[in-house]
């Protein structure tokens, strides 16, 4: 957990390695993603970050699924880096447990039903 945290502090990343997540479902993913990501901008715009969130925020997305679209950096008018944050937890919502209740767990675990726009995915991508 100390190594993970520091890699988020120190590089905003981790990479996780030996996972036990199938190399089919990797490779999957990976295609689904450049699918997405090589979409017109405008399209990708269409599934955006919604409104609302504290601007420290680093989760505007429902739970427990939820998707965003958000470009990070750009120059000269080209998208440098963009971003597609997924959620899709089997972890309960326990409304009496304030880890969810707090301000912070407020603001990282939105009800689906606040922004139910995050639940529809783009058709061009099948299997996303």
């Amino acid at each position: 957990v100390i190594a993970v945290r520091a890699a988020f502090e120190n590089h905003g990343m981790a990479l996780l390695a030996d996972t036990g997540i199938p190399r089919s479902v990797v490779q999957a993913c990976t295609e689904r993603s450049r699918e997405f990501f090589s979409l017109p901008r405008g399209r990708k715009e269409q599934f955006g970050m919604p409104g609302g969130y504290p601007p420290r925020s680093y989760c505007p997305i429902t739970y427990p699924r939820g998707k965003a679209y958000e470009v990070q950096q750009e120059a000269h008018g080209a998208i440098v880096n963009e971003w597609l944050l997924v959620r899709d937890s089997d972890k309960p919502f326990d409304a009496r447990d304030q880890y969810y209740t707090s301000e912070e767990g407020r603001e990282f675990f939105t009800p689906e039903g606040s922004h139910p726009e995050q639940q529809v995915w783009p058709e061009v991508v099948p299997g996303m």
